[in-house]
């Protein structure tokens, strides 16, 4: 007698399995299935960080104090014409975050304000960094504030609009669809 026990395919640990069963089956059709909620949830988080980078943007371009802020910090980190580069970059945050707010244009918009947080980085936030070895300074890295908000910029770059988006409305326009 022998016993062909876990060897055997068709050997279930003694529950019943139909020939068509294939093991992870419900499973596959349990996350077909299942709602894409999560995808738009994250969605719209990302548009309500996103706010922030307009409300920024539109402090710096709308408030005097604040703009003269970015203009010294620009001066101080050595970037050429300060004024018109504090202007530009003022502009591109308020512009860029009210289309990705409403998700118009939003890989254009998410990667001119990814190469915005990148040139932030790069030129004055990275000289703040003191850290003694390769991790702590790691570390100190990805607690800037920029680097998340880069980070979310390249998700949007490559997910796309979502669903609750300017972007796929026009689409939808274009393409025949209701």
């Amino acid at each position: 007698m022998t016993f062909s026990g876990a060897t055997d395919p068709t050997y279930n640990f003694g529950l019943p399995r139909t020939s068509r069963e294939q093991p992870y089956a419900r499973y596959r059709e349990r996350l077909r299935d299942a709602p894409r909620s999560g995808m738009d949830a994250d969605d719209r988080r990302a548009r309500l960080n996103q706010y922030f980078l307009l409300y920024l943007g539109g402090t710096k371009l709308f408030v005097p104090a604040q703009f003269s802020t970015m203009e010294h910090a620009l001066v101080q980190s050595h970037i050429p014409f300060p004024h018109a580069s504090a202007l530009f970059v003022s502009l591109v945050e308020f512009v860029s975050g009210a289309g990705l707010v409403v998700g118009l244009l939003t890989p254009l918009c998410a990667l001119a304000l990814a190469i915005d947080m990148i040139v932030a980085v790069a030129t004055n936030r990275i000289q703040s960094i003191q850290a003694s070895g390769v991790l702590a300074w790691l570390d100190d890295f990805l607690y800037l504030p920029e680097v998340p908000y880069a980070m979310i910029l390249v998700w949007l770059i490559f997910s796309g609009p979502g669903r609750y988006s300017l972007d796929r409305l026009i689409g939808r326009r274009y393409q025949g669809g209701c």
